[in-house]
């Protein structure tokens, strides 16, 4: 059984004026996200120094859970949305070494 664990990681910073609108979006497809095959655990963490900025954090069993997601109806329907609210997106796939 492989236990080795893959997170991704995804920053959105919002643009100006739109912190409230790309919360409330991250947290209204939040439960459909959390519902995705592969998908161990999903955060969403907002930015201390910067509230314009979501971290949102997601334990896959495989990175291929991850592109299956990113390549279905679930995400193609969020980004849509997310699009017009967001300035920055920024997406790291990471292994946990220890």
């Amino acid at each position: 059984m492989n236990d080795t664990e893959y997170r991704a990681i995804a920053i959105l910073k919002a643009k100006h004026g739109e912190e409230d609108a790309l919360l409330d979006l991250t947290l209204e497809v939040l439960p459909a996200i959390r519902k995705v095959e592969g998908l161990k655990r999903m955060e969403v963490n907002r930015e201390l120094t910067d509230p314009s900025r979501l971290i949102l954090l997601y334990w896959w069993q495989s990175p291929a859970h991850s592109e299956r997601y990113v390549a279905g109806p679930i995400y193609d329907a969020i980004i849509r949305q997310l699009k017009p609210l967001v300035a920055e997106h920024t997406f790291y796939m990471t292994e946990n070494i220890a």
